[in-house]
């Protein structure tokens, strides 16, 4: 009987211990809830972000340049034809090189984008011959083609609003609440906010976001650095991405792991 009882005893400390609620679990983690936001920075950037409108922001310039080095979660898939025979060549990749350039008609502005997929790897037709074609041809197939889309710089500041609210506020929320995110419960958030000059065309003021977390089956670490000002090229003033935002309901085949602006030219 004693020995019946030393047992239970023995596996309900073993279950307690093993629990990913427990705070002794993993002794290098960071504290539970949301750590590192003692300064002011983040309070300003909500402030400017929920203050600001169409009126703070800058207006492009006729021939402004800007281009990014992407990378994808998922594998995304390019096809073409080569025009003499019709053969069908079949690409996968998870990078590409993107730029937009702002044209200004009249009295209005227009953004023209170019998506060129790079490191990509042959999954066409396993015939030598016709990898051959596909990879003669490929420099100048796969630059997709250019995408005009009309700039209304109302419309770019509330869909930047948003996007911040998913990649920042929502984030930190969900770790203060302890709330279900990719990988189980946030467990905790370990974050950091700066407020900064960066000299890219111009010095601008950029905020720096990262943020180490620890959910129930997974760990993220997450980068982000961006400009309030400049909302209206497709990934709006962000400069610099490391790392998925892990917040549930994300559509992973739109999602970036990275992402770094290599010119902007104004």
């Amino acid at each position: 009987m004693k020995r019946l009882k030393y047992f239970q005893i023995l596996m309900l400390f073993v279950l307690v211990a093993c629990n990913p609620e427990n705070p002794r679990r993993g002794a290098a983690k960071t504290p539970r809830g949301v750590q590192g936001l003692g300064g002011n920075a983040y309070e300003r950037m909500v402030f400017e972000i929920d203050n600001s409108g169409p009126s703070d922001l800058r207006s492009p310039v006729d021939q402004e340049e800007i281009e990014y080095r992407i990378a994808y979660v998922k594998e995304r898939t390019a096809t073409f034809n080569i025009d003499n025979d019709g053969t069908l060549c079949k690409y996968t990749y998870k990078k590409a090189l993107i730029k937009e350039v702002v044209s200004k008609v009249n009295t209005e502005f227009e953004i023209v984008k170019t998506t060129t997929p790079t490191e990509t790897t042959y999954v066409g037709i396993p015939i030598a011959n016709v990898k051959q074609k596909c990879e003669a041809a490929k420099e100048q197939k796969l630059k997709g083609s250019p995408l005009t889309r009309k700039l209304d710089l109302t419309e770019a500041w509330k869909n930047y609003k948003n996007y911040l609210k998913n990649e920042v506020r929502n984030v930190i929320e969900a770790c203060e609440k302890r709330a279900i995110i990719m990988g189980g419960k946030c467990m905790s958030m370990n974050a950091d906010v700066t407020r900064d000059q960066e000299v890219l065309f111009d010095p601008i003021v950029v905020y720096k976001f990262g943020a180490k977390i620890e959910a129930l089956r997974a760990d993220y670490t997450i980068e982000r650095t961006f400009t309030l000002n400049y909302p209206y090229f497709s990934f709006f003033g962000l400069i610099h991405l490391r790392g998925m935002t892990p917040l549930e309901g994300q559509d992973l085949s739109k999602a970036i792991d990275s992402l770094e602006v290599l010119t902007w030219k104004r």
